[in-house]
């Protein structure tokens, strides 16, 4: 690469944004969804959203059952812990 980027995550308005875009198709989502909270909560860029509602979506699809607040934290706590290992050459 030539050049390194910097982008900044995106603020707490903007990621519950994020969230509501991601699963706003989604039929199976428990009513205890709370996406100000998992913004508040869970500083994440937009990609790792987007992992985190992917990983929500195919384990509870699994399981046939509605994706709930509980598993939300469980992969967004995951998609920041990933966050915090080190990149390599960067």
């Amino acid at each position: 690469f030539l050049y390194k980027l910097n982008f900044d995550l995106p603020d707490e308005k903007q990621r519950e944004q994020i969230w509501r875009i991601l699963l706003k198709d989604c039929t199976k989502l428990s009513p205890d969804v709370s996406f100000g909270e998992l913004a508040r909560w869970y500083p994440l860029s937009g990609g790792q959203i987007k992992n985190a509602v992917l990983k929500a979506v195919m384990r509870c699809s699994n399981e046939n059952r509605e994706i709930t607040m509980a598993d939300l934290k469980t992969v967004a706590a995951e998609e920041l812990g990933e966050k915090e290992k080190k990149r390599l050459g960067f």
